[in-house]
């Protein structure tokens, strides 16, 4: 599967190219030739860029179909009422760490990446689920039927995204080609970047119209993310199974890499935290991060 980051530019480019593939737009473009060509250049280097990218992969940075965003919205509407009644049993019975696990909204769930859904509705079930026979907690509207309805969702939309078998690690050749095709698609942008003054004074709704869609801002995703890939030192192949605990203040969140030894935490709070990867038959290594707002960062790890 893409990285949350390429899937990030993978949006921010198709976004951008539907914007100035408009018949208006297409009009106006001809109108210079050096944008012209600098567009024309983008739109060959962006297939090429396809072309990279397994369909179903390319297909789920895009966007979900509307029976899997619906789903997701539903998913998103079970965990926030969840979230909502755990949060306020932690209040009363003045558990901070259960509140700070508990503040999310629907927004949070429905800006989480695909392949974070499950584990996010996975982790609140488990989270919850010791207290289903606290007398307190059974007065706030959530019992095990109510969780299991939510990862049986969160399921059912996990299994309908496609998986991708070759792209999960950054250290993949697929997945280099990938990032050297971005790095061609973003240079043009840059050049398109610096020509559309020519178009400020004679067609200021496209100037404008252009330096919105070409933003990265666009593609919806705000919240801060950690991912990576954890592999074998000596023979640099990928850790399946492997634990990574992360570790901010009392917030402590814990994830097992896949089959491709790639692992994320979403939503994690900004500021500095730790993470503690630890495998079988490897030495445990502990590893300082700092994450800022809005930000997704890669740490791959080798043991």
């Amino acid at each position: 599967m893409l990285t949350d980051n390429q899937a990030r530019e993978v949006c921010r480019f198709d976004t951008l190219d539907k914007y100035l593939s408009l018949t208006d737009n297409q009009t106006i473009i001809n109108t210079n030739v050096p944008f012209k060509n600098e567009y024309t250049e983008y739109e060959k280097n962006l297939t090429g860029l396809k072309a990279l990218i397994p369909a179903k992969d390319y297909s789920a940075a895009l966007g979900i179909t509307a029976d899997k965003d619906s789903l997701k919205e539903t998913i998103a509407d079970e965990l926030e009422f969840i979230g909502n009644n755990a949060k306020g049993y932690a209040k009363k019975v003045k558990n901070s760490i259960l509140e700070a696990e508990m503040d999310f909204t629907r927004t949070t769930i429905m800006r989480l990446g695909q392949n974070d859904v499950l584990p996010f509705a996975v982790r609140v079930q488990k989270l919850l689920t010791p207290l289903l026979s606290d007398a307190v907690f059974m007065t706030y509207s959530i019992d095990a039927a109510t969780l299991t309805q939510a990862v049986t969702d969160a399921t059912t939309f996990d299994q309908s995204i496609g998986k991708a078998s070759s792209t999960n690690s950054t250290a993949t050749i697929a997945n280099q080609n990938i990032n050297a095709g971005i790095k061609t698609v973003i240079s043009n942008i840059d050049m398109m970047d610096l020509l559309i003054v020519n178009f400020k004074t004679t067609y200021p709704d496209f100037y404008s119209g252009y330096n919105i869609n070409s933003q990265l801002d666009n593609t919806g995703v705000r919240h801060n993310h950690i991912e990576g890939v954890i592999t074998d030192a000596t023979t640099g192949k990928a850790i399946a199974k492997a634990t990574i605990t992360y570790t901010k203040g009392k917030v402590v969140k814990t994830v097992i890499t896949d089959d491709e030894g790639s692992y994320s935490f979403s939503p994690v709070p900004t500021g500095n935290a730790t993470l503690d990867v630890v495998a079988t038959g490897h030495t445990e290594k502990i590893v300082h991060v700092n994450v800022s707002r809005g930000q997704t960062v890669e740490v791959d790890v080798a043991l």
